[in-house]
């Protein structure tokens, strides 16, 4: 009984601590991804981005 206490307790643990991880990105000289960097610039060149406060509404 214990041991399967200590198994379960564990494996809540090792949960919460990945669910509460950040994935962050490495910031570029002009503020995009370096996944959308191409040969001939950046992908997300010219796409408008959010105002901070403008996103959907929720309730």
């Amino acid at each position: 009984m214990c041991r399967s206490a200590l198994r379960n307790g564990a494996s809540v643990a090792g949960l919460l601590l990945t669910t509460n991880s950040l994935i962050g990105e490495e910031q570029t000289p002009w503020g995009g991804s370096p996944a959308l960097m191409t040969e001939f610039g950046p992908l997300d060149e010219g796409l408008h981005q959010p105002s901070p406060g403008m996103g959907p509404s929720v309730g």
